[in-house]
């Protein structure tokens, strides 16, 4: 049987040791609660980052249909499948 080292008989050692442990791991601000707090702050970045690039994209999406007639009219008939009052709509739709 192998002897346990002398310092970790020293309760004045031991004590501290135990403490820092406990804080560590076992706390709510513990190591473990850190990295997946960590992992969560990254993901909300990553996800930042796409509604910024979608928000972006949109913006000029409007820009695009409030600066042109002809494009917002285009954008009407298409989503929405909009017609004038005299006229006939026919959609083709393709099969898959």
């Amino acid at each position: 049987m192998k002897r346990v080292p002398p310092f970790l008989k020293n309760k004045y050692i031991l004590l501290p040791l135990g403490l820092l442990v406990h804080l560590f791991v076992f706390e709510e601000i513990g190591i473990l609660q850190l990295g997946k707090e960590r992992n969560k702050l990254n993901a909300y970045r990553q996800e930042n980052a796409t509604m910024k690039k979608e928000i972006s994209l949109s913006k000029s999406k409007l820009r695009e249909l409030t600066g042109s007639k002809t494009a917002l009219e285009k954008f009407a008939r298409e989503t929405y499948r909009m017609k004038k009052a005299n006229e006939d709509v026919f959609v083709v739709m393709e099969k898959e």
